[in-house]
């Protein structure tokens, strides 16, 4: 029989329709470029007498809010019905025995219209809430409605017209009303407020909702500058406003890490300055506990960073975001097997966290669970984390496979330092970069060593920055990167700390080092083996 490529494509495409699946989402069927597809779910054979294999068993009182449409005249509040839909979601998750889905995943169904009950089994939820804003002047006008994932049966909806000021106390109002609805009695600690109202100047909630979308996105060389203006904003109008400076530090301690800049520590500082401020207004905000925690580890204070993300994990121990940061905090300090185990629980509550998904393949390619890395890899830049794309080539380099990983690097990475942009063509900085977890081309790598010295200078005089500190690392000079590592605070970059600990050639020369003991002094990690105790590889 012979099968055209045409008549090939027509029936992928109406298994993906029957499976509600399509080429961006890849959820059932990925495109494999070069190779064909590749069915991504687990199977199973079954007998035939026994008939259909059941569907899998749906978390009960379990709920995705999904982002509510923006219904306004001129469509230009979405924004607003993004932020609408985010404190909804997490007044429910305030609702005792009420487990939601977390932030990224819902959001990931941004202007998707998908089966209920493809997004029950992605996300493992058996409700789902779905509604639209419509904010006019100063009124706003809420639709919701929840439904069954089993059934697509709808169990409840109603519209809420109030002025603007009012939006908290709406949003209280729902998320009580959809407890109701599932038969959760809300008694004891459920009967205390579920939406917390932010801040009274819509103004500066406006200006927060749009600030913290870009910093969950990162990726994009404006993305956090753009982030950190509009959070500046937010909390120039009100000075009160907790929320808006816990989300500004992240965005401070976030854009030197994916962001060209020669001013690492002034951002680290700014990062810091707002943290505090969130903390002064409200102590009782995990929020900025886990942006205070960025901060630390950044500063060489992996202890303190450890104590704060613990409150932060205590004051929400759903937020996924706080898990993926305790996750990536043990794989940084060398407790891999904790992060892997931190990261599977910070993916069974947001499956769809992009940022997530990338932490747990770090952790995982230290262990040599390579494989499964490259695929959480790949789903991480399909949520649109493109950033954890420039990590495949480390990770073909643990494979052994040497021109993947070489061809891998130059089709993916992005460059952000505008240095780097002299150095992509030299053929020898792919070559060593890519193939770091080799490292037998002396040759080459004395080549990129000197471009190296030519575009930044002697280790007195480089620029410290994520790109200057991993083509260090990638040269295998162990003196140089520790000198850089530690030069100033902005250099205690934890990317780079992530990959101490893998099983190739560079990080067992660190680990041997006869400088070894005075760096990790230095950088906080045996203060911190005293209190958790040593690494899995040194143990």
């Amino acid at each position: 029989v012979l099968v055209s490529e045409a008549s090939l494509t027509t029936h992928i495409r109406e298994l993906r329709q029957a499976l509600g699946d399509t080429a961006k989402s890849s959820v059932w069927i990925q495109t494999v470029r070069g190779r064909g597809y590749r069915f991504r779910q687990n199977a199973q054979r079954a007998d035939n007498a026994a008939g259909p294999a059941p569907d899998p068993k749906l978390k009960e009182n379990a709920i995705a809010v999904l982002p509510f449409d923006d219904l306004s005249l001129e469509r230009d509040q979405e924004y607003f019905a993004l932020g609408v839909t985010e404190e909804i979601l997490n007044a429910l998750a305030r609702v005792p025995g009420l487990r939601v889905a977390g932030r990224a995943s819902s959001f990931a169904y941004r202007g998707r219209q998908l089966d209920l009950r493809d997004i029950g089994g992605a996300l493992n939820v058996s409700y789902v809430l779905e509604g639209s804003v419509r904010k006019h002047r100063d009124r706003i006008r809420i639709n919701a409605h929840l439904s069954s994932v089993a059934d697509g049966f709808q169990l409840w909806s109603q519209q809420f017209d109030r002025p603007l000021n009012e939006v908290f106390d709406l949003q209280e109002q729902i998320a009580k009303d959809i407890a109701g609805a599932l038969e959760i009695v809300l008694t004891g600690q459920g009967s205390r407020r579920l939406a917390k109202a932010l801040t009274s100047s819509s103004d500066a909630y406006e200006l927060f909702v749009r600030g913290r979308a870009l910093v969950d996105v990162r990726s994009g060389e404006s993305t956090l500058v753009q982030a950190v203006e509009l959070l500046e904003s937010a909390v120039e109008v009100d000075p009160q406003f907790a929320a808006a400076w816990a989300e500004l530090a992240r965005a401070q301690n976030t854009l030197p890490q994916y962001v060209f800049t020669r001013e690492g520590d002034h951002h680290l500082d700014k990062a810091q300055i707002a943290a505090e401020t969130a903390l002064q207004l409200d102590p009782g905000l995990a929020r900025a506990h886990l942006a205070a925690s960025g901060i630390d580890s950044r500063r060489f204070g992996l202890s303190r960073a450890h104590a704060k993300l613990t409150t932060a994990l205590q004051l929400d121990p759903d937020d996924a975001d706080a898990l993926g940061a305790m996750s990536y905090f043990w794989n940084i300090i060398g407790h891999t097997e904790r992060a892997i185990e931190l990261g599977f629980a910070a993916k069974d509550r947001d499956p769809l966290n992009a940022t997530n998904l990338w932490v747990l393949a770090l952790a995982l390619a230290n262990v040599g669970r390579t494989r499964e890395a490259d695929d959480l890899i790949q789903s991480s830049v399909r949520l649109g984390f493109e950033t954890a794309n420039t990590w495949r080539h480390y990770i073909f380099g643990l494979m052994g496979q040497r021109e993947l990983a070489e061809s891998t690097l130059q089709s993916a990475t992005k460059e952000l330092d505008p240095v780097m942009e002299a150095m992509k063509e030299i053929e020898q900085y792919r070559h060593v970069i890519a193939n770091t977890n080799h490292g037998d081309d002396d040759n080459a790598r004395k080549r990129l060593s000197d471009v190296f010295a030519q575009h930044y200078g002697s280790s007195e005089q480089v620029e410290i920055n994520t790109t200057s500190i991993a083509i260090v690392w990638c040269l295998g000079d162990i003196d140089l990167f520790m000198d850089i590592f530690t030069k100033h605070t902005f250099s205690g970059d934890t990317f780079n700390m992530c990959s101490f600990w893998d099983d190739g050639p560079i990080a067992r020369q660190l680990r041997a080092h006869r400088r070894f003991q005075a760096f990790i002094q230095k950088i906080g990690l045996q203060s911190v083996w005293d209190q958790l105790g040593p690494p899995d590889r040194l143990r």
